[in-house]
Formats: C-alpha cells, sequence, structure tokens
C-alpha cells in the first residue's frame, strides 16, 4: 500500500482523488502522509524550466484532509528538516510548506524552528518564514504564533512580518470589508496584557484600518473572501 501511494504521488500529475479513495478504503492514512514527504523529496529532483514546472501539479489539495488525520509529530519534524537543509527547489519547497500547514498540529514547534530561522538571518528560511505566517489562516494560531515569536529571547524584530503575513494574496469581494477584517483582528491584539503584542496590535490596526478607508467595495458583503 504504501509503495503504491508513493509511487501514485510521485508522478507529474497525481490523481488525487483516486489516491485518496484509496488510502481511506485501506484505512492507510499513514500512506498518504508518507506519499507526501515523498512526492516533495521527488520534486527536488525535477527539471526546473518553466515547461517542465507547468507540466507538473502542485501538491493536490484533496490530500488535505486525509494527510491530516495520519500525520504525526514526527513528520512535522521531517518536514521541518527538509525545509531547513537547503536542497529544496522553489517548487519543492512550495510543497513542503503547505504540506506543514497541513500537519501544524503543534504550532509551538512549528513556531520554534521559525524563530530558530530566523536567528539564523538566512534570506531563504526568512521566506519560507513569512510563508508559514501568511498560510497561518486561523486567527487565534495566527496570535499564539505571533506571542510565541514576540517572546523569543533575546527579542526578534519581526513586527514588520507578523502585519505583512496578513496582506491578502487575492480578494473576490469587496476590499473595504476585507481590510476592515484585517483591522479588527489586529484590534483584538491592542488591549493585550502583552505590550508587544499589542503594540503590533495597535500598528497593524491603523494600518489595515487606513487600506479599509481608501479600499474599493462596499461597505458590507457577507460573501467577501481572501486568501
Amino acid at each position: 500500500m504504501e509503495d503504491i501511494a508513493v509511487g501514485a504521488a510521485c508522478s507529474p500529475r497525481v490523481d488525487a482523488s483516486e489516491l485518496v479513495e484509496m488510502v481511506e478504503l485501506a484505512g492507510r492514512p499513514r500512506a498518504a502522509v508518507n506519499a507526501a514527504i515523498a512526492r516533495v523529496r521527488w520534486l527536488v529532483d525535477q527539471p526546473q524550466d518553466l515547461e517542465a514546472m507547468l507540466a507538473r501539479d502542485s501538491m493536490p489539495d484533496e490530500l488535505t484532509d486525509v494527510v491530516r488525520a495520519g500525520g504525526a509529530a514526527a513528520d512535522i519534524v521531517a518536514v521541518l528538516d527538509l525545509i531547513e537543509d537547503g536542497t529544496l527547489t522553489s517548487d519543492a519547497r512550495s510543497a513542503a510548506v503547505r504540506l506543514l500547514g497541513w500537519l501544524d498540529r503543534d504550532p509551538d514547534l512549528v513556531t520554534d524552528r521559525m524563530i530558530d530561522w530566523l536567528r539564523e538571518e538566512d534570506s531563504e528560511l526568512e521566506y519560507v518564514v513569512s510563508k508559514v505566517l501568511n498560510e497561518t489562516s486561523d486567527p487565534d494560531k495566527f496570535r499564539r504564533r505571533a506571542e510565541r515569536m514576540l517572546a523569543a529571547t533575546p527579542p526578534l524584530d519581526v513586527r514588520e512580518l507578523l502585519i505583512e503575513a496578513r496582506e491578502p494574496i487575492w480578494i473576490m469581494g469587496s476590499e473595504r470589508v476585507i481590510f476592515r477584517r484585517i483591522a479588527e483582528e489586529f484590534e483584538t491584539w491592542a488591549g493585550a496584557d502583552n505590550e508587544r503584542l499589542a503594540a503590533v496590535g495597535r500598528a497593524g490596526a491603523d494600518r489595515f484600518g487606513k487600506r479599509a478607508m481608501r479600499a474599493d467595495g462596499a461597505d458590507e458583503d457577507p460573501d467577501a473572501e481572501a486568501g
């Protein structure tokens, strides 16, 4: 089963629906986790020219739930180590960050490694940190991650990194509504007892509040989405 799942994942075009069905019927979510990690490693050895990259699927979103169900702390560490070893190509790194988001049940484990990466002052690892923060969509997890990063000793200058992580990559619907939502999220930080967190909250609320005032779109749009 493991070999079949890995073989299905390590090909340019992935039939994710078939792979998920196979894993679920066998009751082996671990096979999906191993297949996803194997795909990251497989991507490292693939051609990096534009034509070859366009011929490959990205890490299939259909694997999200089954990978999350089968993941363990050891898998998180394995993906973190993969990201850190410096051999990943751009699309392998993108796949690894996406996989890390699916496995991210222990935000403190991931955040502590992110803090280590920032201390190394490596531009590629700093980029990964920004990507992980950007993909931390849950407000509670994002706040917990921010508090831990701001509490690092010696202190890290992550204020701008945290604010920019909430910058939308895409918006559907009213931009005004989206920027106001982001401002409101930061406003909840502004009253925190943790002064570092409160300072980031005030700065973020001010920035995105001003963006909301200048933005196009209706004042109310319940269907507005961003990512």
